[in-house]
């Protein structure tokens, strides 16, 4: 039987860990050039750090991160118990799966290159060169390797 405001707890600075240590290496790996000094109409929607604007995000950043890693970990506690009897490779499999499929390749929220942002966004947001929608999925991908890997050694 799970605790389960501790599981959320462990949660919460699990998903914080993750998911700061992935935007900080896809910042300087391969988000600082497009996001921040590009003229693209998408990316230049952003705040940016050399703004009055970025108030907003030093202010905002971890208390949005403390609601979603909850709103993450409360989404579990029906299946907690079938998890826990998981093996670890497939606890992880699980947890890198649905962080990644349902937060970023399958998410309904138009994107440049997940399923929804092919249906709905131009076409040429999609052919800004081979390697484009591998470099936006970097970061999805990384913070969903790094929690999988946290919450399948520490929390099962």
């Amino acid at each position: 039987m799970f605790d389960y405001l501790e599981f959320s707890l462990w949660f919460v600075l699990i998903h914080i860990f993750s998911y700061m240590l992935a935007g900080v290496v896809a910042y300087y790996v391969v988000h600082k050039g497009p996001y921040f000094t590009g003229d693209d109409p998408f990316f230049n929607n952003y705040r940016t750090p050399d703004t009055a604007d970025w108030a907003h995000v030093n202010r905002w950043l971890i208390p949005v991160q403390i609601i979603r890693g909850f709103l993450f970990s409360i989404v579990l506690y029906p299946i907690l118990d079938v998890i826990d009897g998981l093996g670890a490779s497939m606890i992880f499999l699980f947890i890198f799966g649905l962080m990644y499929v349902y937060t970023e390749l399958a998410s309904m929220v138009a994107g440049p290159c997940n399923l929804e942002g092919w249906i709905y966004f131009k076409s040429e947001k999609f052919s800004r060169g081979k390697f484009f929608c591998l470099k936006m999925h970097f970061e999805g991908i990384f913070y969903s390797l790094v929690i999988a890997s946290l919450v399948s050694i520490f929390l099962f």
